[in-house]
């Protein structure tokens, strides 16, 4: 899929984020000509802007293990709805990658280019199955909802919302927490 397939793709996928998103592709496709590592350094950037190399590594390594474990592309597993914060109709974050300087832009496109390529000898070095990620903030949320309904997957009749009696702690980066889904 080149650039401008993925932007009929999305207008199609995700009318709800389409005319900010691709805005945001025009802005950043200079980098890149491969839809699949534009459209992961954006959700990359703005899932994890602010984090080191090795926290948005992480975030990187989430997407493709999905990607991988899920047997879907990774466009596919990036546009599903609900699961990646910056994505979701009025998430600030979005308008942030819009303001993104060029260095920023560069390195975050080539760390994504680095992960996709490497990624299959990447899962052999780097043992890091991780498929979940959350913000401090939100993993306390989730913990808060599980204390007040008393069970853990009281909010995954929500959109997005996660069955924590199945995810294994993994590790931490930056202020992020990672999960395996088992």
């Amino acid at each position: 899929m080149n650039i401008e397939e993925l932007k009929e793709y999305i207008a199609e996928k995700r009318p709800d984020i389409a005319e900010k998103l691709n805005g945001i592709i025009d802005a950043w496709k200079w980098r890149t000509s491969s839809a699949e590592i534009l459209l992961s350094a954006i959700v990359t950037y703005g899932e994890a802007r602010g984090e080191s190399n090795r926290g948005q590594f992480a975030v990187l390594m989430v997407i493709f293990n999905r990607a991988h474990r899920r047997k879907r592309s990774i466009i596919d597993v990036l546009l599903r709805s609900w699961q990646f914060s910056c994505l979701n109709k009025g998430d600030p974050s979005l308008d942030k990658a819009r303001e993104a300087d060029t260095q920023t832009i560069k390195e975050t496109i080539d760390l994504a280019s680095f992960v996709k390529y490497g990624h299959e000898d990447l899962r052999y070095i780097f043992p890091f199955q991780a498929t979940v990620f959350l913000t401090e903030d939100a993993y306390a949320k989730k913990v808060a909802d599980w204390v007040f309904y008393g069970r853990l997957d009281a909010q995954k009749t929500k959109p997005g919302a996660w069955d924590l009696s199945k995810l294994v702690y993994i590790g931490r980066e930056g202020r992020h927490l990672f999960f395996e889904e088992i």
